[in-house]
Formats: structure tokens, sequence, C-alpha cells
């Protein structure tokens, strides 16, 4: 989970899926330029 929520407790629902969401892509975007790298 994202250190950035944890310090965040009350958070809402929709911020936290949204912040969720664009962690994942992050993730994706850095892993394609890893696979394209190599």
């Amino acid at each position: 989970m994202n250190k950035l929520i944890l310090n965040r407790p009350f958070v809402s629902l929709n911020e936290y899926i949204k912040a969720e969401r664009a962690s994942k892509q992050y993730a994706a975007k850095i892993k394609k330029q890893e696979t394209n790298a190599v």
C-alpha cells in the first residue's frame, strides 16, 4: 500500500481508489520502460 495513503487516515474511498489506480499505472509504465531498455 502507498505510504502517502497511510499518512492520511481520513482519505476518502474515492481518493484511495484513484491513488491505487494511479500507482498501478505508474508501476506498469516503469515495467514497460525496463523491458524496452532490455
